[in-house]
């Protein structure tokens, strides 16, 4: 993964080593003091990757390295039936490379967690009826801190929303995206970071959309900058409103909406020459359902494949 994302990406977006080392040991800096065991974490894969520490450091903030304006992810939350989910939209080869991590504490508390090889997290949810979904939003960002992925995945280490809250308001900035916490009973936080600084936005109509431009004020990440945003999440919550009933087969039918051509809910593969080319679509698409404690996961953009269930 450190190769592809070194060779492929970073270098194609022109980051020399130098920055990116610099860059990691901000990263590391900022994890310890949030959550030291996400930094025994990521050492300890670097370890049995047999890889300098830097390099997973720099994977675990690759969209904070990166900070390219790209849409990807449609985030749905019904409160009123404890589902979450959201489509991940990126580059191709994630597709065959995507993996699911079962944590277990010695408590008894265990995370399931959909992402990337050498992440801490991304996707995810809890034995305690948490869960997180995510949303890449682009702006400057002025300052090293929690990278996003880290963000999302160290609150699901805890049983009660209210203490995954707290831990969530405390990531501090330096990072641009959204990130949606909920549980089971309904409670939700819906968080949008700007690179300097974030802002906490209320409940939505029928049920939580999320793209990937920022809904609580104007900036550098607004819909015209993300192309087919818009049109996702208002494409999205006309499924909404016109659903004669919220459940799993409605979050399927709104994740698998191909009406929009290469703007999409669920978009076919396209090539982004600014990214040298590589394919760019949905890779995944995941409903959490939080009451059941299972996670429905169906792979790539076609509309042939099934949905598999994940029991935690």
């Amino acid at each position: 993964m450190w190769d592809f994302y070194h060779t492929k990406m970073f270098r194609v977006l022109g980051l020399p080593d130098e920055h990116i080392v610099r860059f990691a040991a901000g990263v590391r800096d900022a994890l310890q003091a949030f959550s030291p065991t996400l930094v025994e974490e990521i050492e300890a894969v670097a370890k049995g990757a047999g890889l300098e520490a830097w390099k997973i450091y720099a994977l675990n903030a690759r969209s904070e390295l990166m900070n390219y304006p790209l849409a990807e992810c449609t985030t749905i939350w019904l409160p009123s039936v404890g589902l979450l989910g959201q489509t991940w939209d990126w580059i191709e080869p994630l597709e065959d490379w995507s993996i699911l991590v079962t944590r277990h504490h010695e408590n008894g508390h265990k995370l399931l967690t959909f992402g990337e090889p050498g992440m801490v997290g991304k996707i995810g949810m809890n034995s305690s009826g948490l869960g997180m979904c995510l949303n890449f939003l682009f702006a400057p960002i002025d300052e090293i801190g929690v990278p996003l992925h880290c963000a999302a995945r160290y609150p699901l280490d805890f049983t009660s929303f209210e203490t995954a809250k707290t831990t969530l308001q405390g990531s501090g900035v330096g990072k641009a995206g959204h990130l949606l916490l909920a549980s089971s009973s309904g409670d939700f936080l819906s968080v949008e970071y700007t690179g300097t600084s974030r802002v906490e936005l209320g409940a939505q109509r029928g049920g939580f959309v999320h793209t990937n431009h920022f809904l609580a004020q104007p900036g550098p990440g607004d819909a015209e900058l993300v192309p087919g945003s818009a049109q996702r999440f208002d494409r999205a919550h006309q499924l909404l409103d016109g659903a004669d009933s919220l459940n799993i087969a409605t979050l399927k039918h709104i994740f698998l909406d191909k009406s929009e051509g290469d703007h999409s809910i669920n978009c076919n593969y396209h090539e982004d020459p600014s990214l040298g080319g590589v394919r760019v679509g949905t890779i995944a698409t995941v409903i959490m359902d939080l009451r059941d404690s299972c996670m429905h996961i169906k792979r790539g953009n076609g509309l042939e494949g099934t949905f598999s269930k994940i029991t935690l």
